[in-house]
């Protein structure tokens, strides 16, 4: 009877962690490019409201993890894991803009103009 019980418990738990994260409010934030670089494309992932991660993808293969670490209203941070280069990925929503910048020399190089999706 007493491992019924905790079997219950347990399936209980569970199953309540399981609708804790169906519920969660999980959207993307989508940028690909439209010029000259147009097989790159990133994907931030936000849920409930705060950046959780991130992909970027070359002819729809995954080319890297991204760790984004900012947002506002404009913009989005990220730095690509494992990289051990002192720059960080700006994707621009208003002038639909991807861009990297060297934080040693504190300049900005644009990667592409682009698309961006609100999901």
């Amino acid at each position: 009877m007493k491992k019924l019980l905790v079997v219950l418990v347990v399936v209980a738990i569970a199953a309540g962690l399981a609708m804790e994260v169906l519920s969660a409010d999980r959207k993307t934030h989508q940028y690909r490019c439209e010029d000259q670089n147009k097989s790159l494309y990133f994907v931030i992932y936000e849920t409930d409201g705060k950046i959780t991660g991130g992909h970027m993808y070359f002819e729809n293969i995954q080319v890297a993890v991204l760790e984004p670490y900012r947002m506002n209203d404009i913009t989005i941070r990220a730095k690509v894991t494992g990289n051990t280069a002192d720059v960080e990925l700006g994707f621009n929503k208003s002038r639909k803009l991807v861009f990297v910048h060297n934080k040693k020399t504190d300049t900005s190089k644009d990667i592409c103009q682009c698309s961006y999706n609100y999901r």
